[in-house]
């Protein structure tokens, strides 16, 4: 296990006394498709109000960050704190600062500075708000974007649009749950505007959440690699779909 990994479920039961749990296998659960993602156990009970990045996610994104090297990090969507954490840990070089409306915000700003952790939620909302944060808590642009706000099709267009502007071409874009809260028609208006901009988008069936990143297309050839590892091809799904007595499940835009 990573190191990041192992400091990142410690601080939150030191901090808040609730054991992260992560990275459940369904079919130990009734086949239950909540449990690979993260939720936070104390006294018997689930303390957050939404499961999290998965572990197994953010372990991906740790074979991304290690050849991108982000300078800065914005996200959209902080929830229980649990990505904000996780990234600034795997980049303790990086700037990483996240957008959330509502929850966690004293929590998770809380724990970064107890902890000397480089990173700040700021309260906001996407869209509206991204052009100030971006301009006032970022040292430098936005070179790794996590979008994981509001799960609808029209937010995340909405979200990209917005952040794009702010970012631009060269940043690389990930987006949370895409595939599990059927959001691939919003994906598809994402990837034609990422289009314009000579970008591309793919989506990652080998996340337990079905992610997706754009990215621009001279991103290096080892980069892509690691795209490719989670893209499986789709007679391989077509595979699966069969031993699994299932349906192959959407999971391209065009």
């Amino acid at each position: 296990m990573s190191d990041y990994i192992a400091r990142l479920m410690e601080l939150f039961l030191k901090h808040t006394g609730a054991e992260p749990v992560s990275g459940l296998n369904p079919t130990f659960f009734n086949n239950n498709f909540a449990v690979p993602f993260t939720f936070f156990a104390r006294d018997g009970e689930s303390v957050t109000q939404e499961f999290g990045i998965s572990i197994w996610e953010l372990l991906m994104m740790e074979r991304f960050c290690r050849l991108l090297r982000p300078r800065s990090i914005l996200i959209i969507g902080n929830g229980f704190g649990w990505s904000t954490l996780g990234l600034a840990l795997m980049n303790p070089e990086a700037s990483v600062i996240a957008i959330e409306p509502h929850v966690f915000i004293e929590q998770t700003n809380r724990i970064a500075f107890l902890e000397r952790i480089n990173s700040m939620v700021v309260r906001g909302s996407s869209p509206d708000d991204n052009e100030r944060i971006v301009q006032e808590y970022c040292p430098i642009r936005p070179d790794l974007v996590l979008i994981d706000g509001l799960h609808t099709n029209e937010q995340i267009q909405r979200d990209f649009g917005s952040v794009v502007e702010l970012c631009g071409r060269e940043a690389v874009y990930f987006f949370h749950d895409v595939v599990i809260h059927r959001m691939l028609d919003g994906m598809q208006r994402v990837a034609d505007l990422a289009r314009e901009k000579t970008m591309s988008t793919d989506i990652m069936m080998g996340t337990p959440s079905g992610m997706a990143i754009v990215y621009r297309n001279e991103l290096p050839d080892e980069v892509k690699a690691v795209i490719g590892v989670f893209r499986p091809s789709t007679g391989s799904l077509q595979i699966a779909a069969k031993l699994a007595g299932s349906e192959v499940p959407r999971h391209k835009v065009s």
